[in-house]
């Protein structure tokens, strides 16, 4: 009977821990930076009242930040074993 608890025990825990994982890389895979600008450029002059040249352009770009962090843990993992191969950190 102790031995049945214990396993019950076990998987509850495992269950919980992989609820908890399974939320985090749902929040970490929905965090991104969003940028919007509205850039409108006007060459001028003080004898006319329109613009000589107008140009406008609208930017709206969204970065997701997950493939960023995948991205530098791998560069720092091939960065530790090149390091670890070549002895670098040795004096």
């Amino acid at each position: 009977m102790s031995m049945r608890k214990s396993m019950d025990k076990a998987m509850t825990t495992l269950e919980n821990s992989t609820s908890k994982v399974k939320s985090f890389y749902k929040f970490m895979s929905g965090l991104s930076f969003k940028s919007k600008a509205n850039i409108d450029l006007q060459l001028k002059s003080k004898k006319r009242l329109s613009p000589i040249y107008r140009f406008g352009f609208n930017c709206d770009k969204e970065i997701k930040v997950l493939p960023i962090i995948f991205a530098a843990m791998g560069i720092l993992f091939i960065m530790s074993m090149l390091c670890s191969s070549k002895d670098c950190c040795d004096d």
